[in-house]
């Protein structure tokens, strides 16, 4: 028996269904990895915006005004919105003082009064600019007396971050808060070089997530509504019985 080989032409259409049968699934497993990172990226987007916005109303929840003698203010006082550096928002700063979880109170003279004072902390919120990208960096630096500052980086997908008091009415009385809108983005490295954000683009893979909060300060609010009355854990204002 005559034994034959196989010839170019068989090779030929190997081959092509080889090639006919590849190149789907290779497009499903590209396919499929994308989406695949796209849930990854945007699960941890969320965890990163709730985070922020966790520690943000924390904050501004329990911002204050250190106390010199008195508690003369306005409510724009609470919170400093500086932009005199600011590129865009790169270089902008949100700087507020707040009190402090800690149980333990200071004890501080002043005036010739002994007092017991709520620890008081300095924070501010930094954006800062990133290589190669235009998200921004948002950092929050904490400090107080006698302490080195504490930096944490928040994330490095800001987009947008604004925090802006409201005036309210409510029968006949009036009130004051935060908006706070925080923007995350995630923008692949194939486009990000000269890509500038906007926020239709919600496409090629660009993830976008926006955030919402309203807050207001416990510290305004017991101040402004009871300015006679004793000071309380909120003011974190006590006289000694000794």
């Amino acid at each position: 028996m005559k034994k034959q080989g196989i010839s170019i032409i068989e090779i030929m259409i190997a081959l092509a269904v080889t090639t006919i049968i590849a190149v789907p699934l290779l497009y499903l497993y590209q396919s499929g990895m994308k989406s695949s990172t796209s849930g990854v990226v945007s699960i941890d987007m969320l965890s990163e915006g709730r985070r922020i916005c966790t520690q943000m109303h924390d904050d501004l929840k329990n911002s204050c005004i250190p106390y010199h003698g008195g508690f003369a203010m306005r409510f724009c006082d609470l919170l400093e919105a500086d932009f005199s550096r600011a590129e865009g928002l790169s270089g902008a700063e949100y700087r507020l003082y707040r009190h402090t979880t800690a149980p333990e109170l200071l004890k501080k003279d002043i005036d010739g009064r002994k007092m017991l004072l709520r620890p008081v902390m300095h924070v501010r919120y930094r954006l800062e600019k990133l290589q190669h990208s235009d998200l921004l960096k948002l950092v929050r630096i904490e400090s107080s007396d006698g302490a080195p500052e504490r930096i944490k980086v928040l994330s490095e997908r800001v987009s947008f971050l604004n925090i802006q008091p409201v005036k309210i009415k409510e029968g006949g009385e009036q009130g004051y808060l935060w908006n706070v809108k925080l923007q995350l983005a995630y923008i692949p490295e194939s486009i990000q070089a000269g890509f500038a954000l906007s926020s239709s683009d919600r496409g090629r893979g660009i993830l976008i997530n926006d955030f919402y909060d309203v807050v207001y300060s416990d510290f305004f609010k017991s101040v402004s509504q009871n300015p006679l009355a004793p000071r309380n854990w909120h003011t974190g204002l006590t006289f000694q019985r000794h």
